[in-house]
């Protein structure tokens, strides 16, 4: 697992902040987190099945990969919503997916409570939403997501692909 804060250029989070964090953004409902006894929440994917899916993918998604030094096959891209809840909630633990070689990104759009837990090796670890923060790991870790308390909104970019 690698932590690297202050990832993106200032210019280029605050583009993708002012943007996503608007009311001109499109966010898309999703029934559940995980499973279905889990929670709602919303996505934008940028890109899913070798297809381009967002007219940010170009100006966004290419410059994390490029800074990742990725070469491979990207898998999918996407933009992920939790909302504000009186209780922070959280999907069950998961992996992204088992392709060899699979690795995940984790860029944290805002600061909040809420965050990403890791269970390696029978301990779970807690990392909170950190702005500018990205987290990357092999795809086959265990994790979950948890919702925050203390802002309106999560918003993390995902991006899983394999090297």
């Amino acid at each position: 697992m690698k932590i690297i804060d202050n990832f993106l250029p200032k210019n280029l989070l605050t583009e993708i902040q002012d943007r996503v964090f608007s009311q001109h953004f499109p966010w898309y409902w999703r029934n559940h987190l995980v499973e279905d006894t889990d929670h709602y929440w919303f996505n934008h994917c940028f890109y899913n099945n070798n297809k381009v899916l967002s007219p940010h993918y170009e100006d966004w998604i290419i410059p994390i990969l490029s800074k990742l030094k990725f070469e491979g096959n990207l898998m999918e891209a996407r933009c992920n919503m939790m909302i504000k809840k009186n209780k922070s909630y959280t999907s069950r633990l998961h992996v992204d997916n088992e392709e060899k070689n699979g690795k995940t990104a984790i860029l944290y759009l805002n600061t909040c409570n809420g965050g990403t837990a890791f269970k390696i090796k029978n301990i779970q670890k807690k990392y909170y939403s950190k702005e500018n923060r990205l987290i990357l790991f092999d795809s086959s870790t265990l994790h979950r997501g948890f919702s925050q308390t203390d802002v309106e909104r999560r918003v993390i970019i995902n991006i899983n692909y394999s090297s």
